[in-house]
């Protein structure tokens, strides 16, 4: 663990320590200390009055401390308030912990720190940043504790957990996870519950707006059926108008046949409706000729393009075929070449034509070489070929189906036309004034036919109106579309909300870290039990920081904390102080030399104040211990054993140390 050691401190104009100031070298003193106060300011001559009053600065030595390493007092006093009210400036503390040395001062403001092992504070050693506050971070980061850790560890007042055994589970949790450190994951439970409720929050309203656009979508597709059932209604009206007007129309042209002129004339409106029908069939198969005629070009004219492409892609894989067949010819001849004079070898020596082997070698070489270029090139032209060929396929099928349909609309568009002709043939009769009314009448209902199927066959009035629908009904489906991924989205994300909540939360890892500590403290309470009451109580918490006081040696009956004596309680908290303490060094891994005890023995009865003078000199085996009391007892045992003392007075409104201890 590591120890932090405050060796020295100085301050003027801080608090009630006016210009000259204070100055105390704690190597200069043992390790139990008393500092006692006298106020002059009240009545000089009744001492009792004198050395009972507040005020005179006995806890302002820890302030000092305090302030000197982290810029605040122990209760967090407003800086103008820190400065001495009578001078109002010029504020000054040092402090030297370990090889460190800080200046703090106010009005002005500034911030200065050395190091050096030999005292020798000088600008070489000086470490000073560019501002107060990356100075004050990197002070804090040497320190290894934070304000609240080593005000917790340091100071121990008359209120200093005292009411911890009396509060409930829950309190009980957060005073411990705040001298732990833990708050900050309390705050992050708090900020992800926060975050958890928005994000609920937003779920429920997105479902609220999804709702509301189904419902909206819903009602769209009510319209457009609504649409198309009027549509429908609309159509079937006009059907049957059109089916009276043809029945007339049939009525009227039996009227009109029944007499021979009559049928004379039916006979040639038929024929002239035959006509206008005939007619308008060969504008439209005309028109398809001249379309055919123009594809029938441009297709033939691609046709005789592959035809010529296929002709010279075959014409060069002849050639090439040809020119393969004569290089392997030729490397064949080259390799009899090779027989030959690896055969005229001398048996004798060993001789052979080295020079014309390797250039008859090297000549195969680039022969296959060439043979395989060739070869590459066959196969690519055949690629090439047999594409193109399935390509002139297609276009002689499209061509001939095109020649057959020509053939087809041309015999069809002669047939209609010898068919216009003997229909022209046919004459108008002479017919009665009677005959002629009736046949008025006929064009007339005959119009009127032809524009009820023109209102049939045309756009309806609905149309439009069934495009609106039917482009919000898109519209609708979309948004809900939009709105249904929003909240799926959303609904995703909650159960991370849900992890951080349950991890922060009070069965995550604050329980997680109070539930490995339990063991460390309750041991730690046990240690300090000895001392505080002869190890006559035991204490010890569960994980839920419910306490179990039994007599030790156990007995079988448990103790009710309610029904200890005011000491025995004061003594109990005071070790759960110190075992919380204890935790909180092991978790942080620090401990400061010295430990102030601030009018610990309130409330105990001289018996007890026995067991807190037994813990002074337990904690005094390690670290430095001040004491402020104005308890008799306690302060006859600190005497009796001899104590060092720290005298201050306070006269004229500034307290100020009377002979200081020297080595």
């Amino acid at each position: 663990m590591n120890n932090i050691k405050i060796k020295y401190i100085s301050a003027r104009n801080f608090l009630c320590f006016g210009p000259d100031g204070i100055e105390i070298n704690f190597d200069h003193y043992g390790n139990v200390v008393l500092v006692r106060g006298d106020n002059l300011d009240i009545d000089p001559d009744n001492e009792e009055e004198r050395r009972a009053s507040n005020g005179v600065g006995k806890t302002s030595i820890c302030d000092i401390i305090v302030y000197g390493l982290f810029g605040h007092t122990v209760k967090k006093l407003k800086n103008d308030n820190i400065i001495n009210n009578q001078i109002g400036k010029k504020l000054r503390v040092e402090i030297i912990v370990d090889d460190y040395r800080i200046v703090r001062t106010r009005s002005p403001n500034s911030l200065k720190v050395w190091q050096s092992a030999s005292g020798e504070w000088t600008k070489e050693t000086e470490l000073s940043l560019g501002g107060m506050t990356d100075t004050q971070k990197w002070i804090d980061n040497k320190v290894g504790l934070t304000y609240k850790t080593f005000c917790n560890l340091v100071v121990f007042t008359d209120n200093n957990a005292g009411s911890f055994l009396e509060c409930d589970t829950k309190s009980k949790r957060e005073i411990v996870e705040n001298l732990l450190s833990l708050d900050v994951y309390r705050e992050y439970g708090e900020n992800a519950k926060k975050l958890r409720n928005t994000a609920k929050d937003a779920t429920k309203n997105m479902g609220y707006k999804l709702d509301a656009a189904l419902s909206e979508k819903q009602l769209c597709e009510n319209r457009i059926n609504n649409i198309k059932l009027e549509e429908t209604t609309w159509k079937d009206s006009k059907k049957t108008e059109l089916k009276i007007i043809v029945d007339k129309y049939k009525a009227k042209e039996s009227e009109l046949k029944t007499t021979d002129t009559g049928q004379a004339l039916a006979a040639y409106q038929e024929a002239q409706e035959k006509i206008e029908e005939l007619n308008e069939q060969i504008e439209l198969k005309e028109e398809k000729v001249n379309k055919l005629q123009e594809s029938l070009v441009k297709n033939k004219d691609v046709q005789n393009e592959v035809y010529s492409k296929l002709s010279s892609l075959d014409s060069e894989i002849k050639n090439f075929n040809i020119e393969i067949s004569g290089l392997e010819k030729r490397i064949a001849n080259d390799n009899d070449i090779i027989k030959d004079i690896e055969s005229q070898k001398c048996i004798k020596c060993g001789y052979v034509d080295e020079n014309l082997l390797e250039k008859t070698k090297k000549d195969i070489q680039d022969k296959k070489q060439k043979l395989t270029q060739l070869t590459s090139r066959v196969i690519e032209n055949k690629k090439l070929y047999d594409e193109d060929k399935e390509t002139l396929t297609k276009i002689s099928e499209t061509v001939s189906s095109d020649e057959s349909k020509l053939n087809e609309i041309v015999k069809f568009v002669d047939v209609a036309r010898k068919h216009v002709s003997k229909l022209s043939k046919v004459e108008r009769p002479e017919i009665s004034l009677d005959e002629k009314v009736i046949e008025e009448q006929l064009n007339e209902l005959k119009n009127q036919i032809l524009k009820k199927k023109e209102e049939l066959d045309g756009p309806s009035p609905y149309v439009k109106i069934m495009q609106m629908a039917v482009k919000e009904s898109e519209e609708k489906q979309k948004e809900c579309e939009e709105k249904k991924l929003e909240l799926d989205e959303a609904n995703k994300e909650l159960p991370y909300y849900e992890f951080w909540v349950n991890a922060f939360g009070d069965k995550g890892i604050r329980k997680f870290i109070i539930d490995g500590i339990i063991p460390a403290l309750n041991a730690r309470i046990e240690y300090w039990l000895q001392f505080l009451i002869d190890g006559k109580i035991s204490l010890r918490f569960d994980n839920e920081l419910e306490p179990e006081i039994t007599r030790n040696p156990v007995d079988g009956d448990k103790f009710v904390y309610d029904a200890l004596s005011g000491g025995e309680r004061r003594r109990a908290n005071l070790a759960v102080s110190q075992g919380i303490a204890h935790v909180m060094m092991l978790n942080c891994g620090t401990c400061p030399s010295i430990v102030f005890l601030d009018e610990v023995t309130t409330n105990i009865d001289p018996i007890g104040v026995q067991g807190v003078y037994n813990m002074i000199a337990e904690l005094a085996k390690e670290r430095q211990v001040f004491i402020t009391t104005h308890d008799h007892d306690l302060l006859e045992m600190l005497r009796a054993g001899n104590c060092d003392t720290i005298n201050l007075i306070k006269k004229g409104g500034f307290s100020k140390l009377v002979s200081p201890k020297t080595k």
